[in-house]
């Protein structure tokens, strides 16, 4: 993942929405993953792939003990390629989850934040703070 910390702890990783347990593999023949979280701490989680119905019980699965500790809580989405209401609803689950503090997402790319602005999060929750990405693609 281009810009991610190279001490990332791994947390999850699916190929074709199935946990796999391994990183993912991008030679000629490996299998490319659609969604990745990485960490780089206990309250900073890097995505990667894509957010969607199928993946989002593991976001939320991987961030709970995050969320259990209070924020904030920091998701970096500059390097997720897809997200919809689903995904979206998984981080308003994990807000309400959050007994204290907020949640960060940080380098939110203009379809991801496009998606953010029609379910509206962004504007019904103080403890939701959406910084976009200010690198081109």
């Amino acid at each position: 993942m281009e810009g991610v910390p190279s001490r990332l702890t791994p947390v999850a990783w699916t190929a074709c929405a199935y946990l796999t347990g391994r990183p993912p593999t991008h030679e000629k023949g490996g299998t490319m993953t659609d969604f990745a979280i990485n960490s780089a701490g206990p309250r900073t989680f890097f995505l990667s792939g894509e957010l969607d119905m199928s993946t989002a019980p593991l976001m939320e699965t991987a961030i709970a003990p995050a969320l259990a500790m209070g924020g904030p809580v920091t998701l970096d989405l500059s390097d997720l390629a897809f997200i919809d209401s689903s995904g979206v609803g998984s981080i308003v689950r994990s807000l309400r989850a959050l007994p204290s503090g907020c949640i960060v997402l940080h380098g939110v790319r203009r379809a991801a934040q496009r998606v953010i602005q029609i379910v509206g999060v962004d504007q019904a929750s103080a403890n939701l703070h959406v910084i976009p990405c200010a690198v081109p693609v």
